[in-house]
């Protein structure tokens, strides 16, 4: 037996909101929203709140909620697909059997959200109840580039060729769930259940996975360069691609590499051999006060090892893992550090600042910590001016006396971050300049 949904419009709509919202506020006249098995298809509550009210079985294809307040709303079993709920709070709804295929949650919150299976039942002529098999929520091909799912429980759900581009997943409920060739560059899946979860042909690029339950997870084809993970998050990845590898090389032929490297900097490359290595564990080599500058060292890890004093000019460290590696005073200039994973580091009076270029012009090249992730870091009297600080995340990050004169903080999360103990105030990002950003591009690399 079909369903039948009511169909309501645009005034009936905003009256029902408005009702909604003045029993929120406890004032005559207001009733909780009720749009169980209503049809508010192509309609919008851009902006409006609405939480807690109840959606159940509701139709909300292509339904516009962007920046809209749904938190605490019951939405069991509704039809989401193509819903754009761009920046909406949906922290603790209640989402279990709902179909969210091709919806738009870019930037939403739904922490502690319910998205397990869940079944609405029919009820025939005689007045009988049929239970419908019970439905696992679907995000196919839904967008949740930047949400934050944190503690959402979504054991079982179905997730194939979803973009979870830096959403957060922390201590998420993801046991079995199919996420099956899905972008999860730079997602961060910290202490998330994913036993026999499918990952397989999966992008996982720069994610953090420390802490993780990977029993049982399909990683066949994963690809899982830069992803930061922990021992037992290494050996459940070690058939993925792009798995860091050990450096296999004794400590004494290492110094001759690293000798080697050094003559070709100061030889300005006419002698000696540049330092090419990537996705390999360098976290016990002896690197502190060394000149590796120019040197290739995408994807490796580094966790824990002592590189103060080490100049790292124009060094490529994209994707690197820096976790509690102590750089103190080392020399940054121009580095590449897109992506890379820094928490618990020490940048104290270390230099990320601009360097002059030599050419047919003169230019300055500047630090690039585009995304860069500064959890917990210690950057105490750091030179950060000029830097490339895009979409990079200062969270508890320590930023007493740091220099940011001129730095591009666009869309960089410092709220968190502190300062003599207080809460750090950043200067305002300065504007978009066309012509600044051709002149800030990356470029191939001189001879150091």
């Amino acid at each position: 037996m079909a369903r039948e949904f009511i169909r309501i419009d645009s005034a009936a709509l905003l009256e029902i909101a408005a009702r909604h919202g003045r029993f929120k506020l406890g004032k005559p006249g207001g009733a909780r929203a009720n749009f169980a098995h209503h049809d508010l298809s192509n309609l919008s509550i851009e902006g409006l709140n609405l939480s807690g009210a109840d959606f159940t079985g509701a139709r909300l294809q292509n339904l516009n909620a962007r920046r809209s307040n749904l938190s605490g709303a019951v939405l069991y079993a509704a039809d989401m697909r193509s819903c754009m709920l761009q920046e909406a709070d949906l922290t603790r709804a209640d989402l279990r059997g709902c179909c969210l295929r091709g919806a738009d949650l870019s930037g939403a919150r739904l922490i502690d959200a319910d998205m397990r299976e869940g079944a609405l039942a029919t009820q025939d002529e005689k007045g009988e109840l049929t239970q419908i098999a019970p439905n696992r929520v679907e995000l196919v091909v839904a967008n949740l580039r930047g949400a934050d799912l944190s503690r959402v429980k979504f054991a079982g759900g179905l997730a194939v060729q979803v973009d979870l581009t830096d959403a957060v997943l922390r201590g998420a409920k993801l046991s079995g769930v199919d996420l099956r060739n899905s972008n999860l560059t730079g997602v961060v899946l910290e202490d998330a259940d994913l036993t026999q979860a499918n990952l397989s042909g999966s992008i996982l690029h720069g994610a953090v996975l420390t802490g993780a339950h990977l029993g049982q997870a399909n990683l066949a084809q994963a690809d899982l360069l830069g992803a930061i993970l922990d021992r037992s998050g290494r050996e459940a990845g070690r058939n993925a691609l792009n798995a860091v590898q050990p450096l296999e090389i004794e400590p004494a032929d290492f110094e001759k590499i690293i000798q080697a490297h050094e003559e070709w900097v100061g030889s300005s490359g006419r002698q000696g051999k540049r330092l090419e290595l990537s996705g390999v564990d360098l976290s016990r080599a002896a690197l502190a006060k060394r000149n590796l500058s120019g040197a290739v060292l995408a994807c490796c890890v580094f966790s824990g090892t002592d590189l103060s004093g080490t100049r790292l000019i124009l060094a490529n460290l994209s994707f690197a893992d820096l976790r509690n590696v102590d750089l103190r005073g080392a020399d940054l200039r121009a580095a590449t550090l897109r992506r890379a994973f820094l928490s618990g580091a020490d940048l104290s009076r270390s230099h990320l600042s601009t360097l002059a270029m030599a050419g047919a012009r003169s230019h300055r090249r500047s630090a690039n910590l585009d995304r860069a992730r500064l959890w917990r870091a210690t950057l105490r009297g750091a030179d950060m001016s000029g830097a490339i600080l895009t979409g990079a995340d200062f969270d508890g990050a320590d930023l007493a006396d740091a220099v940011l004169a001129d730095a591009d903080t666009r869309g960089a999360k410092m709220s968190g971050a502190l300062a003599f103990g207080g809460k750090f105030e950043p200067e305002t990002p300065r504007p978009f300049s066309a012509a600044a950003e051709r002149e800030r591009a990356p470029r191939p690399e001189p001879v150091a």
